[in-house]
C-alpha cells in the first residue's frame, strides 16, 4: 500500500510540474494569432497507422507532432507559437495537433477559438500508448528524413521551433 502511495504521488506531481506555467521561456508565445477564417466542424480520431501515414506523407519536412489539451495552461500558451511558426516554414513544417481531449466538442471548441491552422487530431490510445504520454504537452520531432530526432516534454516556444527548423532543415 505504501508503495501505490508513493508512485501515485509522483504521478500527481509530474502532472502538475508539466502543466505548469514557466513564464521564462513564453514570451514568444504570447505573438497574435492570424484571422480565424475557416471553422472546423470535425476532428478525426487517429490511430498509430493514420500517424504513419500521415508522418510518411511529409519526408522533407520537420514534423511535430503536439500532443496537447485544451485544459492545459501551457499547451494553451503555446499555440499560438506553434501556429506563427507554422505560417513562417509552412514549406520546410508540417505540425500536427493531437488533442487528448476525451470530447470531441471541447477539441473542436479549443481549435476553434485557438484559430489554430495546421492539422489536428485527436489522438486514440495507441498513440498515447507509443509515445508513454503522461503528462502534457509533450512534442514528438522529426527530421526531415522521417527520423526522430527529439521528444520534448513540457513547453515549446516558436523560437525554439524556429531553432529547430532551422538546424534540421
Amino acid at each position: 500500500m505504501k508503495k501505490f502511495l508513493f508512485y501515485a504521488m509522483c504521478a500527481i506531481i509530474v502532472v502538475i510540474s508539466a502543466c505548469s506555467n514557466d513564464n521564462s521561456a513564453n514570451s514568444d508565445a504570447n505573438s497574435s494569432l492570424p484571422d480565424k477564417g475557416k471553422t472546423v466542424n470535425e476532428i478525426q480520431l487517429i490511430d498509430m497507422q493514420k500517424y504513419e501515414a500521415i508522418k510518411g506523407e511529409n519526408i522533407g519536412k520537420v514534423v511535430i507532432a503536439n500532443f496537447y489539451a485544451s485544459w492545459c495552461p501551457p499547451c494553451r500558451q503555446e499555440i499560438p507559437g506553434f501556429i506563427n511558426s507554422y505560417n513562417k516554414f509552412r514549406s520546410d513544417l508540417e505540425i500536427i495537433g493531437l488533442s487528448l481531449d476525451p470530447d470531441d466538442n471541447a477539441a473542436l471548441k479549443f481549435v476553434n477559438e485557438m484559430g489554430i491552422n495546421y492539422k489536428v487530431y485527436r489522438a486514440d490510445e495507441s498513440l498515447q500508448r507509443r509515445f508513454n504520454i503522461m503528462t502534457i504537452p509533450v512534442s514528438v520531432i522529426y527530421k526531415p528524413d522521417g527520423s526522430l530526432y527529439n521528444i520534448h516534454f513540457g513547453y515549446l516556444s516558436e523560437g525554439e521551433i524556429e531553432r529547430l527548423v532551422k538546424t534540421l532543415k
